[in-house]
């Protein structure tokens, strides 16, 4: 009969195992945990062990599996192992009484919190997880004790001291069991900070100071990736480090760097995370399908308003899948629709527009708290290197004003889709070019210098940035001359050396060649008048990029002149695009640089090629 059953949870405990119990509290402190990481955290040698270990404890109900999308920067779907109700309660009853300080309604509550920057706390694990293995490969035997993670902007470095605010998500309590580690002769914490590659590596440098100065024995790990397989980032890292310790006047600080590379490799897993790809985008087609839905959720978070043919040329698939994945999204409520009456009293004519067949949608407030669980990044320092917009009165206004100038926006986007289509093209060819960047006009925007984005080509492994200014021929010549000179503040204040390597190519697209000419004459004048180095300017329309197969890669470049129509010289862009049109036989106008020299005929400044 089914009253002369035993409890399942008597019947479970009175079976379990020392290593069964070990596992059980690694998921008790670390929900969500993948396999990879479980089993450097238990002690096992092989991740087959830990498979067999796991099995058995979701065969009595104590553990559990899901199957979670972590994202295109950390990885695709992941099975990820926690604890169940019965579980903690076996766990529980098994504890000494003193140690049970955890009812049922703390662990339901720990279990509705545990999604929250999921991709963060899984880089978080598999870092440890490395940790663990290198000190075990040295002959360091050491074990996993407990668990901190951060609550808000409060963290506490020092066991008996006040809390020190910081950004650190989570610190892992180890210990040598034979007291015979060097540094972790006693219990020590291991600080964890996963870099995602989303945000630059001197967003980090207060955190550092504040770390090194309180963290005393600790260990500070930084797992971080590696965009162009040289170490750079690395690099930087250390660089920043070394800083930090000597205004500190700490010597040797205990902080450890690793590429999330060596520690894939490390673990024996495949490489799940990408290198750098939050903070780069590829115009190739999506080799993970799983991650298809978030690599749209990450660029209209980032570039608001993209079309459904732009989305499909950026990602190289159909206009139909983007859709499919609209609709999923719209049904997850991270995408709304943008319906005609989102533009009604804001002066535009919707049905010209046709938005049917453009397919804009916008990321609701649920999708940005999404995305930036994906870039591992708050929401302020998401909003502040990404673009992201939140639901507050100055993020309603600037929405506005993006539907206002929806025709504006669209047309700049277009302008990099260009760019992604023309690197697409000749990696056909066999070169290795690539839209490695794209920053929107709200993650580049400074002061009265307002560029519609920045962007980052890269060929043959040389970088070159720009940023973009689309004109619909609507603005007067004061206004350009007011924008020129935005540009010569922040290239002579030095606040473009801060946040670029020196003032990017200006790239004006236009689409008017009358437009053209007002904005080359204003640049001309207000370098002229200046009288200082002149701005790396270079002018276009968007008819001389339709009309060439290279698009933006061919000779459609002019730099600023009085000169018009006939008498204007263009060339390329990119410096060696003239040597691979000798090669190929073609006709070579000159390259356009920027060393604008005096031509004695009327005084006219003109830019030369060569």
């Amino acid at each position: 009969m089914r009253g002369d059953r035993e409890p399942p949870a008597q019947d479970n405990r009175l079976r379990l195992r020392t290593g069964a119990l070990r596992a059980l509290a690694v998921l008790d402190a670390c929900p969500m945990l993948p396999v990879d990481a479980f089993a450097p955290m238990v002690g096992l040698a092989s991740r087959s062990g830990a498979y067999q270990q796991l099995a058995r404890l979701r065969s009595r109900g104590l553990a559990e599996v899901r199957r979670e999308d972590l994202g295109f920067v950390v990885g695709a779907h992941r099975g990820l192992w926690s604890i169940t109700e019965l579980g903690s309660r076996v766990l529980r009853d098994a504890t000494p009484l003193g140690k049970r300080d955890r009812p049922d309604n703390v662990t339901r509550l720990r279990k509705r919190l545990v999604n929250r920057h999921l991709p963060l706390r899984v880089a978080c694990y598999r870092l440890l997880a490395w940790f663990l293995v290198e000190e075990r490969a040295q002959g360091n035997v050491l074990a996993t004790r407990g668990w901190e993670w951060s609550r808000g902007s409060e963290f506490r470095l020092t066991e008996h001291g006040s809390s020190v605010r910081v950004r650190l998500p989570a610190a892992a309590h180890v210990s040598s069991p034979d007291g015979t580690h060097p540094i972790l002769s006693s219990s020590r914490r291991v600080l964890l900070l996963p870099d995602l590659g989303t945000a630059p590596v001197a967003r980090y440098g207060e955190l550092l100071r504040r770390v090194i100065a309180q963290m005393g024995c600790d260990v500070l790990l930084v797992g971080t990736p590696d965009p162009d397989g040289r170490g750079t980032r690395v690099d930087a890292w250390r660089g920043l480090v070394e800083r930090v310790a000597r205004r500190e006047q700490a010597s040797a600080p205990p902080v450890q760097l690793v590429s999330w590379a060596r520690v894939c490799a490390s673990l024996g897993g495949p490489g799940a995370f990408a290198t750098g790809a939050g903070d780069q985008f590829r115009a190739r087609p999506t080799t993970v399908a799983q991650s298809g839905r978030e690599q749209v959720l990450h660029l209209l978070g980032r570039h608001p308003l993209l079309t459904v043919r732009q989305l499909a040329d950026l990602l190289g698939t159909s206009r139909g899948r983007i859709e499919r994945w609209q609709r999923e999204m719209v049904d997850l409520d991270w995408l709304r629709s943008v319906v005609p009456g989102d533009l009604r009293g804001i002066g535009l004519d919707h049905e010209s527009l046709e938005l049917a067949r453009l397919g804009l949608v916008e990321v609701t407030s649920a999708g940005r708290r999404r995305l930036a669980d994906l870039l591992g990044l708050d929401p302020a320092t998401a909003r502040r290197y990404h673009g992201l917009t939140g639901s507050g009165r100055a993020d309603a206004m600037r929405r506005k004003r993006l539907l206002w100038a929806l025709p504006h926006t669209v047309g700049a986007n277009d302008v990099f889709v260009a760019f992604a289509l023309a690197a697409a093209g000749a990696r056909r060819l066999g070169l290795t070019d690539e839209l490695s960047e794209w920053r929107s006009e709200a993650a580049c925007e400074r002061r009265r210098c307002k560029p519609d984005g920045y962007g980052l080509y890269r060929r043959e492994g040389v970088s070159y940035g720009f940023v973009l200014e689309y004109d619909r021929s609507t603005e007067s010549a004061g206004k350009y001359a007011a924008k020129f000179g935005a540009y010569y503040r922040y290239r002579d204040s030095g606040q473009a050396a801060r946040d670029y390597d020196g003032l990017p190519t200006i790239l004006f697209v236009t689409t008017s060649a009358s437009a053209e000419d007002r904005i080359a004459r204003q640049a001309y004048r207000t370098w002229y008048s200046r009288g200082t180095a002149p701005l790396p300017v270079l002018l276009t329309t968007t008819e001389r990029i339709s009309r060439l197969a290279q698009g933006v890669l061919g000779p459609i470049w002019r730099t600023p002149s009085e000169a018009s129509g006939d008498l204007v010289q263009r060339g390329y862009w990119l410096p060696d695009a003239a040597n691979q049109a000798r090669a190929s036989g073609q006709e070579v106008p000159g390259l356009a640089s920027f060393a604008w020299t005096r031509v004695a005929r009327r005084g006219v400044r003109q830019g030369l090629h060569g």
